[in-house]
């Protein structure tokens, strides 16, 4: 729907202000220099092309009993070419499936909570955590790896072969025969800028290369076959520092770094498009950044990480793909993300860094029953002219008309409290504008939306009277 537009003013001194449609998260400037669209702060919203905001989705714990006191270290979804599936969870000293209403131990004796990679190779499950010995699942039983292979890391199928990062030596990647992970021919190996200083974090396979992401360097093995592999550069300075940040989203990797996120396309270094987000980015909690975890949901690139004092990824860094616009949600605290497509549609369930509960991922409007709080603000406008005080009047909201009322703040020249008024709504469902009428002074002004409950904001706008020039 089109977005609210003023008529003509009445009187000759009438400015109006029109906001929409609305966009994304530009915190990293004053808020009286991002675009007339843009949100200064935000929390637990996100706008849809076409300028559309809403809530979030919700959250709703999977397990109502805790498996342990401990994390969720790995989470994946295993499928058979038969057509099965298995949801796999690492917790404490054991490998989990889900059987629902609970999780049933299918390996015990493992190292503490450790965290798990997961990869799918001829039907089998591979499940490596760096201390334990390298493990196989056919779904039925877990055994070794045969071959006597090196205690490896990240693994990832490439070109019918295993590919791994050996642990004692996180420069090195291991790779086995083709079609035979149960061999490991001492010979098969590349090294990767031993004397760095810097650990392999992950290997990934993208537009038939195997990307290798140190923190200091982004480096490939191209090739396709065990006799043309060869070793190439990307970047010599640059990489990513948090393995579980590391998604491909569409024809690009995004991933995480000490400078912020950056986007790689298979061509040239990493392209950092945080900057609208860098004062966040910068909040990042450095002692624990590699933490933070990341996935893919329909165009988004959804990134949460440890901000503050906190040691747990607790800070939603959301990027649309789409439209390049950021969103931040808070209060939303991962360690592990898989996705899970049961016979109506894809699920995404997450682990908890904290204790041993997986929560099934946008869904319904509350975070275990109970609701979350959010709000969009506006930069703040000194339109028409900053020079001059002005009176603000009236506004007007364009939002559907749902279960819950919304409160819209306008608060001049940063100071007090501003004033609140309440957009009234009655779940008609139909999209709607309210006007709200006001007796708020200065020389610049800023609305901030909000509210507790699911809510749909198509635009904003407003009508003012210049009084005096001061």
């Amino acid at each position: 729907m089109a977005d609210i537009r003023l008529n003509p003013p009445e009187i000759e001194n009438t400015f109006p202000l029109t906001i929409g449609p609305l966009e994304g998260l530009f915190s990293n400037l004053p808020a009286s220099e991002i675009g007339s669209n843009q949100a200064q702060d935000m929390s637990n919203v996100i706008v849809q092309p076409g300028g559309i905001l809403k809530t979030r989705e919700g959250r709703a714990k999977l397990n109502s009993t805790v498996i342990s006191a401990y994390p969720i270290t790995g989470i994946y979804t295993y499928y058979k070419a038969a057509g099965t599936k298995q949801l796999i969870c690492a917790c404490d000293t054991n490998l989990y499936k889900w059987v629902s209403p609970n999780w049933t131990s299918i390996k015990s004796g493992l190292t503490t909570s450790k965290d798990f990679e997961f990869e799918t190779i001829l039907d089998y499950l591979i499940m490596m955590n760096g201390t334990d010995a390298d493990l196989k699942y056919d779904g039925t039983t877990v055994s070794a790896i045969g071959g006597s292979p090196p205690v490896g890391k990240y693994p990832v199928e490439h070109y019918s072969c295993l590919f791994m990062v050996e642990a004692a030596d996180k420069s090195k990647v291991r790779f086995s025969d083709v079609g035979n992970f149960d061999s490991w021919p001492s010979t098969r190996y590349f090294y990767f800028t031993r004397d760095d200083g810097y650990d392999i974090v992950r290997i990934l396979k993208f537009k038939g290369v195997l990307l290798v992401f140190k923190e200091g360097s982004l480096q490939a093995l191209l090739g396709n076959d065990t006799d043309n592999f060869e070793r190439y550069t990307y970047d010599p300075y640059k990489g990513a520092v948090a393995s579980r940040s590391i998604v491909q989203v569409g024809d690009s990797v995004y991933y995480l770094n000490r400078y912020g996120v950056d986007r790689f396309n298979g061509i040239g270094v990493g392209e950092t498009i945080s900057f609208p987000i860098e004062n966040l980015i910068n909040g990042i909690n450095g002692d624990y950044i590699q933490n933070s975890v990341a996935w893919e949901d329909q165009g988004l690139y959804k990134l949460v990480v440890p901000y503050g004092s906190s040691t747990v990824p607790n800070l939603g860094l959301i990027y649309d793909t789409r439209t390049n616009l950021w969103f931040r949600w808070v209060d939303y605290k991962l360690s592990c993300v898989t996705k899970y497509k049961d016979s109506t549609l894809v699920r995404t369930y997450g682990g908890d860094p904290e204790t041993g509960f997986v929560r099934e991922l946008d869904t319904g409007n509350t975070d275990d029953g109970s609701t979350f709080s959010w709000y969009w603000e506006s930069k703040e406008f000194g339109e028409p002219d900053p020079r001059w005080r002005k009176l603000f009047r009236y506004s007007w909201v364009k939002a559907k008309d749902q279960s819950a009322n919304i409160s819209l703040n306008l608060r001049a020249d940063q100071s007090g409290s501003g004033t609140t008024s309440t957009i009234t709504l009655a779940n008609t469902g139909a999209v709607l504008v309210q006007k709200l009428s006001h007796s708020e002074h200065g020389k610049f002004i800023r609305f901030k939306l909000s509210g507790n409950a699911p809510a749909e904001i198509h635009s904003l706008a407003h009508e003012g009277v210049l009084q005096a020039k001061r």
